[in-house]
């Protein structure tokens, strides 16, 4: 499991965690590297190429990764791995589409959506993506949701909007009212800070 983190206040989430690397994909390798915050921050700012990082604290060696979906954690004892998920592109195609029994719902894993605003709707202890959709859909103003954590997040959108990898979450929609179906299609789930 990985946690959250941030490199400053205002955005650049990653996930991060101790005794994990990623293997493969490297496209730059950093030695004399004072730290994994360095380490995190060296991929941060490499916005174009990097999305994975791995930081051996033995060595001081940073391994900054570029990779095209989220990669597989290795266990291993002398190093700290770390991702920005909104740097991972699922295209999507590649992405699969949940519905709940009667087709009203529909949801994706590892997802959010930006280009939404908030209805200040929030419910708290939702464990299922057929339930948060079933408060949105019972909502005439909600045509967008997000669990994450078991909390439970409505918006609405009229226009154009994008979407995100965001791991850990459930983003779904509510079929028939979604504004334009093909920006949904087309949505791309990337982002770059």
């Amino acid at each position: 499991m990985l946690i959250e983190s941030f490199i400053n206040r205002k955005s650049h989430i990653f996930l991060w965690n101790y005794n994990c690397d990623y293997r493969g994909n490297d496209w730059d390798t950093q030695y004399d590297v004072r730290g994994f915050s360095q380490c995190a921050k060296s991929c941060m700012q490499n916005i174009r190429n990097c999305n994975h990082f791995s930081y051996d604290t033995k060595l001081g060696v940073c391994y900054l990764k570029k990779a095209t979906k989220s990669q597989p954690i290795v266990e291993t004892t002398a190093s700290l791995c770390g991702e920005f998920p909104s740097r991972i592109r699922i295209p999507v195609s590649n992405r699969t589409w949940i519905f709940n029994q009667n087709r009203s719902v529909k949801w994706s894993n590892d997802c959010t959506f930006r280009k939404v605003t908030p209805l200040n709707i929030t419910m708290n202890g939702i464990n299922s993506a057929s339930d948060c959709g079933d408060i949105c859909k019972s909502n005439l103003n909600c045509n967008y949701f997000l669990l994450y954590q078991n909390i439970c997040n409505l918006y609405k959108s009229i226009g154009r909007i994008l979407g995100f990898t965001l791991l850990g979450s459930t983003c779904g929609t509510i079929p028939g009212r979604v504004y334009n179906e093909e920006s949904l299609k087309k949505c791309n789930f990337t982002r770059v800070y």
